[in-house]
């Protein structure tokens, strides 16, 4: 048995032959050789080219006939879907890069089986075959198209760009060549919507800007399927759909009057897009718009296209309304009223609220309020009590009647309606408490809204936002120890309301309330100290300046915030405040502009900025600048202050009228005697 064994290892070892006269010959077999690899043709083949060696003309011929033998084994394979035949064409192509090495379509034809291997099989060998073969076709030919876009493909799959997590190394790599790409072909759709991609996850939203125009401008693809496949999504690489993303982006960056532009043609282009007209409403209510002319031409081409597009209408009333253009918005709320039909009665509600906006900005109060309760009847919000779908619509409904009574100073008028909403939004709805403390606090009656507070405090002593309120209007009420002595008791103790670094922040803005200087300093720095985190050490500094501006000392305030600064270059309230003391102080009026600016940039929504900007205007003497910033930020926040510096400007535009109307609304708002005193004296005059 043993020698059997042993004889068969013997025959698999070596091979039997015989001999003429019969004799047994054995021989050793012959190893098959290892395969030739891409990797190693192209790197003897890099030493050959980087020496130029000179190929022969019969090398040339026997490469180029290895090359055509690859084109049709491919096409060949393609036709039967022989995944045996891709393998063939590579190696036919393999072997004609070996004989000469300067042939580029060699490589090119490798790195497109590779590909298609990849593509098909998803194997990673596949994908490193194409980066090495596709490389060395670019060393050859660096303006080879084919190629590059092989490779640029190759890494954009090795940069897991459709994963959660992104490969930044490969990303960049992929980005690189897609660029090479877009310099080759300046109107290639295909590079231009990949960049997009990538520089939409990297954030790189100033290249993304300028590829997304480059995309504006690009032919339109044949083909998308790569992109898509890559995007996740069915969209084409048509230029068409650019506006949309290139207003994003634009909006996205700050540049809202650039992003208007194009998203007034995404909306133009597909009024029913509600993501377009999202956006757009977005960057209407946030942006300084410079070219409004064509934006609201754009608006008016879609809504002729769609005249029952409830959202495009409002869309144009509020642009409108934001460039000073109310008799228009009225005109054109009218006639679109026409032409909605009677039965369409939640439409027409919202019509309704938006042409009481406009009768509130020309300050005829009485059509306003009917405006107002127009929109109700038609909701049949009036008399019964609503559900919670309905609760929004009758809470800013009615804020807008009680803010109109207010403006007219018809305040008997304006507690009925807080009163009725009480009565529809049903007792146990704090809708109406809030309105109605605001309410009795604007009008110096704080007695009232404390005991309001109080009673909404009995019944739910653990809301910290309550006991807040009630200090805030014991401040209000020149009570500020008997305020900190309620947050005090807090100081120790954690919940997820509060913590000491809350608590103290919120007491030193109670001393800087009550004028106590010296008390707010001393817990703006106890807040410093408990403080957990750079951001609360931030807070920390902007509430300390805010005390040392009140006491007076404007040298340590001005250092504090430039030293926060230079820590948080970006810190939107630093900026704000900072430009805010210099302008109060009435010095570097200019880079107290710049600074807010600066602020308004990061965020045009806050109307807090805008009047600080709107102010700083003022003293540079830029009175329309002024007017148009303070008014933005009163559609936003009407409040006191606000009103108070849009009728300081009327004032010195010479238009008394208007400045008096202003300060009454300002008067109506104040909440403290000083401000009431100061608007007062400014009336009489």
């Amino acid at each position: 048995m043993k020698k059997i064994l042993i004889a068969a290892l013997f025959l698999i070892t070596v091979q039997t032959v015989f001999s003429q006269n019969g004799d047994i010959v054995v021989a050793k077999q012959t190893p098959t050789p290892k395969p030739i690899t891409i990797r190693e043709t192209v790197a003897k083949n890099i030493e050959r080219i980087d020496k130029k060696e000179s190929v022969s003309r019969e090398n040339r011929e026997t490469a180029y006939n290895f090359l055509m033998v690859g084109q049709r084994t491919y096409i060949n394979s393609l036709r039967q879907r022989s995944s045996s035949g891709l393998t063939q064409a590579k190696e036919s192509f393999r072997k004609a890069a070996e004989i000469n090495p300067f042939l580029t379509e060699a490589y090119t034809g490798y790195a497109d089986v590779a590909w298609l291997s990849f593509r098909v099989l998803e194997r990673s060998s596949d994908l490193e075959e194409t980066i090495i073969s596709a490389g060395a076709a670019i060393k050859l030919n660096p303006n080879g198209f084919t190629a590059r876009r092989f490779l640029a493909m190759a890494f954009t799959e090795k940069s897991n760009l459709r994963q959660a997590e992104l490969d930044l190394p490969f990303a960049e790599k992929a980005i690189a060549e897609w660029k090479e790409i877009g310099r080759i072909d300046p109107r290639n759709a295909e590079a231009f919507g990949l960049l997009n991609l990538f520089f939409e996850r990297t954030r790189n939203t100033n290249e993304q800007i300028e590829v997304l125009k480059k995309w504006l401008g690009a032919a339109n693809p044949i083909d998308s399927r790569y992109y898509q496949d890559v995007a996740q999504s069915r969209e084409s690489l048509s230029p068409d759909n650019v506006p949309l993303k290139l207003g994003k982006a634009l909006l996205e960056s700050g540049r809202t009057s650039e992003s208007v532009e194009f998203l007034s043609r995404a909306v133009a282009d597909n009024p029913d897009d509600e993501r377009a007209i999202e956006l757009f409403r977005e960057a209407v209510e946030s942006g300084d718009l410079q070219n409004v002319d064509a934006v609201i031409q754009s608006l008016q081409q879609a809504i002729f296209a769609n005249p029952k597009n409830i959202t495009l209408i409002l869309l144009l009333a509020d642009l409108q309304l934001k460039s000073g253009r109310t008799d228009d918005a009225l005109k054109f709320l009218q006639e679109s009223m026409t032409k909605i039909s009677a039965d369409e009665e939640s439409e027409m509600a919202d019509l309704q609220v938006k042409l009481g906006d406009v009768y509130l900005e020309k300050e005829n109060y009485t059509e306003a309020v009917k405006a107002f309760q127009t929109a109700l009847k038609l909701r049949k919000l009036e008399t019964s009590i609503v559900t919670e779908e309905e609760r929004l619509f009758v809470m800013s409904a009615y804020e807008k009647i009680v803010q109109s009574y207010k403006y007219a100073n018809l305040l008997t008028e304006a507690k009925a309606s807080i009163d009725k909403a009480k009565t529809l939004l049903g007792k146990d709805d704090t809708f109406a408490d809030d309105l109605l403390i605001s309410f009795y606090r604007e009008t110096g009656k704080r007695v009232e809204a404390l005991k309001i507070v109080r009673e909404m405090r009995a019944k739910n002593s653990e809301d910290f936002g309550l006991l807040r309120l009630e200090a805030t209007i014991l401040t209000e009420s020149g009570k500020v120890d008997e305020a900190v002595a309620l947050i005090k008791p807090l100081l120790g103790k954690t919940s997820p309301q509060y913590n000491d670094f809350t608590n103290y922040v919120f007491i030193s803005t109670l001393y800087t309330e009550a004028s106590r200087a010296k008390e707010s300093i001393q817990t703006a720095n106890q807040a410093f100290t408990s403080a957990a985190n750079d951001e609360e050490k931030q807070l920390a500094k902007l509430v300390l300046a805010s005390a040392q501006q009140m006491s007076g000392d404007f040298k340590s305030a001005e250092d504090t915030l430039r030293a926060l600064l230079k820590q948080t270059p970006r810190n939107p309230m630093a900026l704000n405040n900072l430009g805010y003391f210099l302008v109060e102080r009435n010095v570097k009026l200019a880079e107290a502009a710049d600074l807010i600016q600066q602020a308004v940039k990061i965020d045009p929504n806050n109307p807090s900025y805008l009047d600080s900007l709107g102010w700083a205007y003022f003293k540079l003497g830029k009175l329309d600048e002024a007017e148009k910033y303070l008014k933005n930020a009163s559609r936003l926040s009407p409040s006191a202050t606000i009103f108070e510096h849009l009728g300081d400007v009327y004032q010195k535009q010479n238009k008394p009228e208007k400045a008096k109307s202003i300060w009454r609304k300002a008067l109506n708002l104040a909440a403290d005697k000083p401000t009431s005193d100061r608007l007062k004296l400014k009336l009489s005059k």
